[in-house]
């Protein structure tokens, strides 16, 4: 528990493999050193007020036949989530979603996340730009950087769903 967006997604291929499932996509892990890096300030930062730092981070979802990602942005002071999203793909709409709905009533001064590619892509930097937020990453390979996050998903995954016998998304019916 605990890991990063990044090396999360990657273990999904390994779990597959592992316990013989057949992804329904394939997915390819896009280097991120094809987009910018942002230095890491909020490791330093007095955190002091709302909407001063949100945090990001993507994780899987292991149900009976399936895998379902789960991105979530989190206001560091006051440690609620604005949003989050759930798919079952691991694409950057993902992450997109969850970012448009937590700006639809707020944005932050700073945005930091993991340095992955859902993150560091054009789409989602222009929609922080848009609105003048300044973007941080963690270190590649340092999760821990982005350890707000990590302790949310860790929270979610242990006391929600590691406790529960999920075996398909529940929707509602229409």
């Amino acid at each position: 528990m605990g890991q990063s967006q990044a090396s999360t997604a990657d273990h999904v291929a390994e779990e597959h493999a592992a316990t013989g499932e057949e992804k329904q996509e394939t997915h390819h892990r896009q280097p991120a050193s094809l987009y910018p890096r942002y230095a890491n300030l909020v490791k330093y930062l007095e955190i002091i007020h709302p909407y001063q730092v949100w945090v990001s981070d993507i994780t899987y979802i292991r149900l009976q036949h399936e895998f379902m990602y789960l991105a979530i942005i989190m206001d560091i002071f006051t440690r609620a989530l604005r949003s989050w999203c759930l798919s079952r793909t691991l694409d950057q709409e993902l992450t997109l979603t969850a970012l448009r709905a937590a700006q639809e009533t707020h944005v932050p001064e700073i945005h930091h996340s993991y340095p992955g590619v859902r993150y560091a892509a054009d789409a989602y930097t222009e929609l922080l730009k848009i609105h003048s937020v300044q973007i941080r990453m963690a270190a590649v390979e340092k999760a821990k950087e982005n350890g707000y996050a990590e302790r949310v998903i860790r929270t979610i995954k242990e006391k929600k769903v590691d406790l529960s016998e999920y075996c398909e998304p529940i929707t509602k019916e229409t």
